[in-house]
């Protein structure tokens, strides 16, 4: 059985209790934020564990700030060059305010840091808040990872109708 945590560079504490679990045999994976400012934190403590755990890619739109230079990806980020939280993501996704090609060159950008990170491609792609799910990022993504050799794993995210309800609520509220 895989049992995989996400976040890993999320924070100091967040990658120490995961390399802890992993140390436990309760994790067998994680997936590393790779554009997150306490990424190389995260690694160079994986390092010092002797890699033990399985890291992989999670690739986000709606957490910190980008790889990519923000004004390379305006559709992208707020006024700070941040990337918008879910929910402002989803509201200007659904408004027609998130561009295609801004998605595949950031998502380009965060799986070359991610390999050159952990100095191989990853095995396991997992996207943080699964904004995989929403057409097109799910396609883009599949895009930049069918060509990688060898092809990672992607989590396939099939959210329950009616448990996505107060997410498409509070988003649709947001759009009068």
């Amino acid at each position: 059985m895989l049992i995989n945590a996400d976040d890993f560079g999320i924070g100091p504490a967040t990658s120490e209790g995961i390399l802890q679990l992993a140390e436990r045999g309760l994790v067998t994976s994680s997936v590393l934020l790779a554009n997150s400012p306490h990424a190389q934190q995260g690694i160079n403590l994986w390092r010092q564990r002797g890699e033990k755990l399985e890291l992989g890619w999670h690739p986000t739109l709606t957490l910190d700030g980008p790889v990519l230079p923000p004004d390379q990806v305006p559709s992208l980020v707020d006024a700070e060059g941040k990337f918008w939280g879910l929910g402002a993501f989803l509201k200007r996704k659904l408004r027609g305010r998130i561009a295609d090609e801004e998605v595949r060159a950031e998502f380009t950008a965060q799986y070359h840091r991610c390999c050159a990170l952990l100095g191989h491609p990853p095995d396991i792609v997992n996207t943080h808040h699964h904004v995989q799910i929403f057409r097109p990022i799910g396609t883009i993504l599949k895009q930049i990872i069918r060509d990688q050799k060898p092809v990672p794993y992607m989590r396939l995210v099939r959210e329950p109708w009616p448990e996505t309800e107060p997410v498409r609520r509070e988003v649709l509220a947001g759009l009068r």
